[in-house]
């Protein structure tokens, strides 16, 4: 307990270093000595403090120049020492992998999967130093895993990324996100395979309270977006995708649901099988975000071009228009007295044959036993008919039914 104790222990420390220099790391003392540092590093007595930097930037010195260092044993040892929020502990272990990476022979950077979430962890510490310190280290190593020869592969990085985009500090969250978009940008094809994971994790940051990280979230989804343009993804990745845009789609951020919506009509560009066999499970959550009160007129505008291409089959067509008409009958006094409900049968009858909905919905009604209900909804589609302009061929079609019965 005495800081003498401990000040004369880094002296001699030091004596003995400065004699045995490369020794000390062969002779697998360096594990103790590394934990000694750390301790060390955060001692409360001044001077204990200065003789602890003196030796640890001595020992560092000797860690650096040597041809075998053992830098899987380093790892460890920093990975064990990371989960400490001790900022001189921080501020240590921060400068002894920056002091490695700047040794490319160390190659440090190809354990960067072991230590990367301890070090996006500091970011959410108090002191701006040390964040700072840990922001250079990052973009170091961000640099090397582009451009390195002995550089990770992405998938683990990409996993540890994909945690952090929903942690609640701030700069853990941009740090993660910007990993991800410049990863997309610059590994392409390599990311490929995470493309569904990264749709859970992107996706909701296009939604984020902070711009820099709605923006990052944006770029990112385009660079995904692109990799499908590039490539269709094969039948086990879609499915894990659009499980995953099914959780999307439940979320209330417009933002996040918007972008969610924009994917499915992309799949169902790029794959549009493989979205078919995911109508039961789509259905009902693209029928609900209709009348949902959280739904923008966007919203409501893309799920509907979804549910169109979805129902190119009669069987799906009949479907959607009699579960269409059962919803608005359901919420008949919120939905039909808003603007929507005009939206959704104008917007329906734009992106399928209007006649062939029009006659549909005629059928549909007819069989409904609830008067005032039918006859709202025949007010509405006469409303329709008759002032959208788009839906001209139709109206001509009618008067020449009239005029030659």
């Amino acid at each position: 307990q005495d800081p003498m104790v401990r000040f004369h222990a880094c002296e001699t420390m030091y004596n003995i270093a400065k004699v045995a220099r490369g020794e000390l790391l062969s002779v697998g003392l360096f594990g103790d000595l590394f934990d000694g540092l750390v301790r060390l590093c955060a001692d409360s007595e001044p001077k204990v403090q200065n003789a602890t930097y003196t030796l640890d930037r001595f020992i560092k010195g000797i860690a650096t120049e040597a041809e075998n260092f053992d830098v899987p044993r380093f790892i460890a040892l920093v990975k064990k020492h990371l989960s400490s929020n001790n900022p001189y502990v921080r501020q240590c272990l921060v400068s002894w992998v920056q002091a490695l990476d700047s040794v490319p022979e160390m190659g440090v950077v190809r354990h960067l999967p072991e230590y990367l979430a301890g070090l996006l962890s500091i970011l959410s510490d108090r002191n701006r130093e040390i964040v700072q310190s840990t922001e250079t280290l990052l973009d170091d190593l961000k640099k090397e895993v582009h451009e390195g020869e002995a550089a990770p592969e992405y998938g683990p990085l990409v996993s540890i990324l994909i945690e952090h985009c929903s942690l609640k500090e701030d700069k853990v969250r941009l740090t993660a996100v910007s990993w991800l978009l410049e990863f997309l940008e610059a590994g392409k094809q390599a990311l490929h395979p995470h493309l569904a994971e990264l749709i859970g994790a992107i996706l909701p940051c296009i939604s984020d309270k902070e711009e820099a990280i709605r923006s990052a979230a944006a770029r990112a989804n385009q660079a995904m977006c692109g990799l499908v343009e590039e490539s269709a993804p094969t039948a086990e990745l879609g499915e894990k995708m659009l499980a995953s845009l099914q959780g999307m789609l439940g979320r209330l951020e417009v933002r996040t649901r918007i972008a969610a919506l924009h994917w499915l009509l992309l799949l169902l560009r790029r794959s549009p099988a493989l979205v078919q066999g995911f109508f039961e499970r789509l259905f009902p959550l693209l029928l609900r975000t209709l009348s949902d009160a959280s739904s923008s007129d966007e919203v409501i505008t893309l799920a509907l071009s979804v549910l169109a291409q979805l129902s190119t089959s009669d069987e799906n067509f009949k479907r959607f228009m009699a579960d269409l008409v059962q919803l608005l009958k359901r919420d008949r006094r919120r939905l039909l007295s808003r603007s929507s409900a005009g939206l959704v049968l104008r917007q329906i009858a734009l992106l399928i044959d209007p006649e062939k909905v029009f006659r549909e919905m005629a059928g549909i009604l007819a069989r409904d036993e609830d008067k005032e209900f039918v006859g709202t909804m025949v007010h509405t589609l006469n409303l329709i008919l008759l002032t959208t302009a788009e839906l001209r061929p139709l109206r001509s079609l009618l008067k020449r039914g009239l005029a030659h019965p």
